[in-house]
């Protein structure tokens, strides 16, 4: 029988071997303030968005499977960059404003997270099993500026849209749309290419279109009802926020964990 002491003499061992100094895992001590210090990964991504960039290694790998669809992490990041500029040539997203997402877990919920954090917007991530008052208080609370969902939660909100001041960018439509609050996701994946068609005309351009990226900050956590705030702390630079309304269900935080755990490791 193995001897406790072996046993934490190789833990030890490994611990050792993973935080030594040029490893993902390095611990180096920090000074906060006088004679307050504390233990850092220096190598670490520095904010959500660099976490999230770290899959785009992984090129032509499968990142999402579901159903018949087949999606490379070559594949996610490109509509990822296509909704950034959309976001911010076409909804005007500044940094700072919240953005609402209510669907099921469609490898879209994934695109409008990433690209959202991208251009810096707070996401608020509903309960798409919520009621349709629930739904409208939780927008209504959080200040949201624009909405990504389904049909199914189309149906409860878009007559509510109006009054909410919002639009909204419908997944996975199946009718023709009637509504001039909403535009189709697909429609958002065309204006990149056409902004780089147009400029690829102009002779006298000079550079690339404005890049669909603002720089990030350390992740934060806002609840949208009350005033509990749990923020970041910004070390050289902003706090990139998620704001979590009520009663949002545990299986939404897995899809979270699980989307950042696999775009890291290149597999999900």
């Amino acid at each position: 029988m193995t001897d406790a002491s072996e046993i934490l003499n190789k833990l030890n061992a490994a611990q050792a071997q993973l935080t030594v100094a040029g490893s993902p895992f390095e611990i180096q001590e920090i000074e906060l303030q006088e004679n307050v210090t504390i233990q850092h990964y220096p190598n670490a991504p520095t904010n959500l968005k660099e976490a999230l960039d770290a899959g785009r290694k992984h090129g032509e790998s499968i990142f999402i499977t579901y159903e018949d669809d087949v999606i490379t992490f070559n594949d996610f990041f490109n509509q990822v960059d296509r909704l950034s500029h959309y976001l911010i040539q076409e909804c005007k997203i500044q940094r700072g404003d919240r953005i609402a997402i209510a669907m099921r877990n469609y490898p879209e919920w994934m695109v409008a997270f990433t690209a959202s954090i991208s251009v810096g917007a707070i996401i608020v991530p509903l309960n798409s099993w919520g009621k349709k008052h629930e739904l409208e208080y939780s927008l209504k609370d959080s200040s949201s500026k624009l909405l990504f969902c389904d049909e199914e939660r189309l149906r409860q909100l878009e007559e509510s849209l109006e009054d909410l001041s919002l639009k909204a960018i419908l997944v996975r439509a199946k009718e023709n749309l009637q509504n001039s609050k909403v535009v189709e996701f697909s429609l958002t994946q065309e204006l990149l290419l056409a902004s780089i068609a147009w400029l690829s005309t102009k002779r006298t351009c000079s550079g690339t279109p404005p890049s669909p990226f603002a720089p990030g900050g350390l992740l934060g956590v806002a609840c949208s009802m009350g005033t509990l705030e749990l923020s970041g702390l910004a070390v050289g630079a902003e706090a990139v926020t998620v704001a979590f309304t009520p009663s949002i269900p545990l299986a939404l935080t897995g899809l979270l964990i699980s989307m950042v755990s696999g775009l890291l490791a290149g597999i999900i």
